[in-house]
């Protein structure tokens, strides 16, 4: 990458021998082929920028077991992962679209081990060498690298962005469902979200939005399967070197008894939704009575400090009960009371009722970023084989990440951003990253010890800075 040299695209066109094309609307406009290489995935560079700046895929590759014979190999395990991963990030989520881009010049440049002008020659791999690709993450010899590969890259993104161990963050953790087509191994109907999926797991950092860690489960598995062995050794991963782990937090699928107890040895708080069931319907009961006076016309709250122990449990464990009084709940005028249980291990004096509830509902943003990572890379799923899926959400999930550094990047103090979103004050999203600064339109020319790549004057600002703070920020 350092034989590449960025300008502001100048606006110069080329004849060409073929005959242009006219559109009917207006005849004056013509349209014709070039035979400059041109690319509209220029991002890529950042992206590969970025990576080598966190060593991720060279980490991630020395880590896996290749059983391909080298000395036949054309393309290294580094450069297959970052072919993916890129084409994922640019928004290319099928494996047959690498055949359409196998000459991108930005992609060749971007993923190639080479330096030097020869780095855009060198085409990218076929679809079928993706699909060896998966079959090789998806061995059981590889397992534990693909299991630790997304909280290894949060960590590498974190030392990179922050510097510094975080003092104290909150996990989340959640499922949702991704939807299949066909025969996948795994992938069953789920009555409750009333499709055929797959249920996955995802964990991720409240404070900094870094995608931690993920697995895939079945579609019709229980919340709550998977989740201990799933959470644990993420936390004491995370705990090693990204920072120390306040508290996790979740719906009702993780107020699992082996869960609780596991981070009550650990010292690590949390704060789960509970199932309702008879005897917290009892327990609630006392509590379900509208007070004096005429009913408000907005929503009201409350919240009740009690404790419960479940058959289950080994001990009694506070509950907070929420309980609410919402205008549009009212039959014929009397008020119908709503209520929930939180469970914590936080004890009072730390956040009382209110603080708790306040806490718990703030995990709403770690659904928006579930929509976002879902909405925007929309994982596809299609292999006959889960090993084969499993090994392709952790693409999915690595590829998100990076976005999401880059993303953070941009959003920097000082960092400039694109004009739109500079006027209305707002943070970039991932989709307002990928169509303002990946899909970018790039044109690679040669002069005689440079490869020159022209970016369109609209992105350069940005790049600039983004490409200046890695530079700076890279470790030596």
């Amino acid at each position: 990458m350092n034989d590449c040299t960025f300008l502001p695209v100048c606006g110069q066109s080329e004849k060409h021998s073929s005959k242009p094309l006219t559109p009917s609307f207006n005849r004056s406009i013509k349209i014709s082929p070039s035979s400059q290489r041109l690319s509209s995935d220029g991002g890529a560079l950042l992206l590969r920028e970025l990576d080598q700046a966190l060593g991720f895929t060279e980490h991630f590759s020395d880590r896996l077991l290749d059983p391909r014979w080298e000395e036949l190999c054309t393309y290294s395990m580094a450069e297959l992962l970052r072919a993916r991963l890129f084409l994922i990030a640019q928004g290319w989520r099928d494996q047959n679209d690498a055949n359409q881009l196998r000459e991108d010049p930005a992609l060749c440049a971007a993923v190639a081990d080479v330096r030097g002008m020869a780095a855009a020659d060198k085409q990218l791999a076929s679809q079928s060498t993706h699909s060896r690709l998966i079959n090789t993450l998806a061995s059981p010899d590889n397992r534990h690298a693909l299991r630790d590969a997304p909280g290894e890259l949060a960590i590498r993104c974190q030392k990179l962005i922050h510097k510094h161990p975080l003092r104290s963050f909150t996990l989340d953790l959640d499922s949702t469902p991704i939807e299949t087509h066909g025969q996948q191994q795994g992938a069953n109907y789920n009555g409750h979200y009333r499709e055929t999926c797959y249920n996955p797991l995802l964990a991720f950092v409240a404070e900094t939005g870094d995608l931690a860690g993920s697995w895939l489960r079945k579609g019709n598995c229980a919340s709550q399967r998977g989740a201990t062995a799933f959470a644990l050794p993420l936390i004491d991963r995370l705990e090693e070197h990204y920072g120390a782990v306040a508290d996790v937090r979740g719906d009702a699928a993780f107020a699992d008894p082996v869960l609780m107890a596991a981070l009550e040895q650990r010292d690590v708080h949390y704060v789960f939704r509970l199932k309702t069931n008879a005897v917290l319907d009892r327990l609630a009961e006392p509590y379900l009575t509208a007070p004096l006076g005429r009913p408000a016309n907005f929503i009201r709250e409350w919240t009740y400090e009690l404790s419960y122990g479940a058959e289950s449990w080994y001990c009694e464990r506070r509950l907070v009960l929420v309980v609410i009084d919402d205008p549009n709940d009212r039959f014929l005028g009397k008020s119908v009371l709503r209520c929930f249980f939180l469970v914590t291990s936080f004890p009072p004096r730390a956040m009382n009722g209110a603080a708790l509830l306040e806490h718990y509902r703030a995990r709403g943003t770690a659904e928006n970023w579930i929509g976002e990572f879902k909405d925007q890379l929309a994982p596809l799923l299609s292999s006959p084989r889960m090993a084969d899926n499993r090994a392709t959400l952790t693409l999915y999930v690595l590829a998100y990440q990076l976005a999401h550094s880059l993303r953070l990047l941009a959003n920097k103090r000082g960092t400039p951003r694109p004009d739109a979103q500079a006027q209305r004050g707002t943070r970039l999203s991932i989709s307002g990253l990928r169509e303002r600064v990946l899909k970018v339109a790039v044109r690679f020319t040669r002069s005689a010890r440079r490869l020159l790549v022209d970016v369109a004057e609209s992105a350069w600002p940005i790049w600039q800075k983004l490409f200046s703070w890695l530079a700076r920020h890279a470790p030596a």
